[in-house]
C-alpha cells in the first residue's frame, strides 16, 4: 500500500487526546490532576508539569534610616521555583511618594520608567534561576514609607502568596526638627528556663530639643523561642515573621515609651535580641538607636510540660450571676498527660476553704507541647452581687504532671 508522506489526524474526546500521525504513533492523556506528567506510548512521564511556573520575590534595603538628599538602593531578587520555565517575567515598583527615582539596573532583560514607576521586563527563566533588579533613590520627604515590588510571568502562578515584597523605610529631616532617639533593651529575669516566660522590656526615650514624630521600635526575636505576647505604653503593635514592630508615634522631649515582648524559651543556651528605634526627625545621633541584650537560658526541671491557661469571655450577667470560657494550654517543651482544671468563685485572689468550688473538669488526652486545650465553660451564680469578686482557676489541680513551672498553675480573673 502506498503511504503518504504526512498523514495526521487528531481526534479529541474529553480529557483523552489521541494524536494520529507519522509512525511511531503516541497516545497522550491529560494529567487530571495536575500534578505534572503524561502519558505517553502507554507510559506514564515523571516529567513535571511545564505549564506551571512558581515566581517569587525578595527585597532589600540598602539602608534605614535615610535622611532628606540620601540615596537608597532597593535590591529585588526574582527566582522562579519551577517546575516549567516562566515567559514574560516582568517586575513592577513603583516608589512611594518621599522617594524620587535616579537609576536602575537588572541583571537580565530591559528596563523603562514613567516618573517612580519602574517596570524590568526580564523575559523567560529557566526553573531555578533568579534575576536581580537593582532601584536607586533619592529621598524627598520624612516619615514611614513602604516600597513594594511584585512579579509576575506568564504561566499560571500555583504560589502567588510570594509574588510580592515591601521594604519599610524611614525618612527623616524635618527643617529645624531634631529629636535625639535612644533605646535600652533587658530583660525581667536572668538566667531564664525553658519553658518559663521571659519577657524582654524595651525603653524608648526622647532627649530632644524637639519632638518625636511617626515613632517605631523593632525587636528582632531570637531563634530558639515561642512568642507569647506584647503590650506598648502607646500606640500598637504587630508581628512580622519574628519581629515585634511597635509603632509608637509621637514622644515629646524628655518622654519615654515602654515596649514589652514576652517569648517562652524552647532550648537552653544564650538568646540574643536586638530592639531598634526610628523617627521621622533629624537624629543627632544614631549610634543609640538600637539596643542588644543577652539572656542566659538554663534547661530547668520537670518533665518539660508548663501548663497554664487563659481566661476569656468573662461577662457579668446582671448582678449575681457570671460566665466565661478557660482555655488550658501547654506552653512547655514536653508533652503532658492528662490533668484536670478545677475553678473556684472566691471574694479574693486566692484559693483557701472558703471559697465555692464550681467546676471540674478533665482534659484526658493531655497536651502537646505549645498546644492550646478547647475552651472550658464555666458559670456560677451567687446569693449576692459578684462584680470585683473573682473566678479562679487551678490547672493540674492533682500535680499528675511533673512541670517546669509549677508555680504558675493558678490563673485569676476578676469579674467586671
Amino acid at each position: 500500500m502506498v503511504r503518504a508522506k504526512l498523514l495526521a489526524a487528531v481526534i479529541a474526546l474529553g480529557s483523552l487526546l489521541v494524536v494520529i500521525g507519522t509512525e511511531p504513533h503516541a497516545a497522550l492523556a491529560a494529567d487530571p490532576d495536575n500534578q505534572g506528567g503524561t502519558l505517553s506510548n502507554g507510559f506514564a512521564s515523571s516529567a513535571p508539569n511545564p505549564g506551571l511556573a512558581d515566581l517569587s520575590i525578595s527585597e532589600l534595603g540598602s539602608l534605614n534610616p535615610v535622611s532628606v538628599g540620601s540615596t537608597l538602593t532597593f535590591s529585588l531578587t526574582v527566582t522562579n521555583n519551577g517546575p516549567g520555565i516562566a515567559t514574560g517575567v516582568t517586575v513592577s515598583d513603583l516608589l512611594p511618594a518621599g522617594l524620587m527615582y535616579a537609576s536602575a539596573t537588572s541583571t537580565q532583560g530591559t528596563r523603562s520608567v514613567n516618573g517612580n514607576s519602574v517596570t524590568a521586563r526580564i523575559g523567560s527563566m529557566s526553573s531555578g534561576s533568579s534575576a536581580t533588579v537593582t532601584i536607586t533613590a533619592t529621598a524627598t520627604g520624612v516619615g514611614r514609607v513602604a516600597n513594594t515590588a511584585t512579579v509576575s510571568g506568564g504561566e499560571p502562578d500555583p504560589d502567588t502568596n510570594n509574588n510580592s515584597a515591601t521594604v519599610m523605610t524611614y525618612l527623616t529631616g524635618h527643617t529645624g526638627a531634631i529629636a535625639d532617639l535612644f533605646v535600652s533593651n533587658g530583660t525581667l529575669i536572668g538566667p531564664a528556663s525553658v519553658g518559663s516566660e521571659l519577657t524582654y522590656i524595651i525603653a524608648v526615650v526622647n532627649a530632644g530639643p524637639h519632638r518625636a514624630n511617626d515613632v517605631d521600635v523593632t525587636d528582632m526575636l531570637p531563634a530558639g523561642v515561642t512568642f507569647v505576647s506584647a503590650s506598648t505604653s502607646q500606640g500598637s503593635w504587630s508581628l512580622e515573621g519574628g519581629t515585634v514592630t511597635s509603632r509608637l508615634g509621637s514622644i515629646d522631649k524628655g518622654g519615654f515609651a515602654i515596649v514589652t515582648a514576652v517569648v517562652i524559651p524552647t532550648t537552653a543556651g544564650q538568646l540574643t535580641s536586638t530592639a531598634s528605634a526610628y523617627g521621622s526627625d533629624t537624629d543627632p545621633n544614631t549610634a543609640d538607636n538600637s539596643a542588644t541584650t543577652m539572656t542566659a537560658v538554663e534547661t530547668g526541671g520537670g518533665s518539660g510540660a508548663d501548663l497554664i491557661g487563659i481566661w476569656k469571655e468573662v461577662k457579668r450577667i446582671g448582678s449575681n450571676k457570671v460566665s466565661g470560657r478557660f482555655t488550658p494550654r501547654n506552653t512547655g517543651v514536653d508533652s503532658a498527660g492528662a490533668f484536670t482544671v478545677k475553678f473556684y468563685y472566691s471574694s479574693d485572689e486566692t484559693v483557701d476553704s472558703t471559697d465555692k468550688l464550681i467546676r471540674t473538669s478533665t482534659v484526658a488526652g493531655g497536651l502537646a507541647a505549645g498546644a492550646s486545650g478547647g475552651p472550658i465553660k464555666v458559670s456560677y451564680t451567687g446569693r449576692t452581687a459578684v462584680a470585683g469578686t473573682y473566678l479562679i482557676a487551678v490547672v493540674d489541680a492533682g500535680s499528675t504532671v511533673g512541670e517546669l513551672n509549677e508555680t504558675n498553675n493558678t490563673i485569676v480573673k476578676q469579674i467586671p
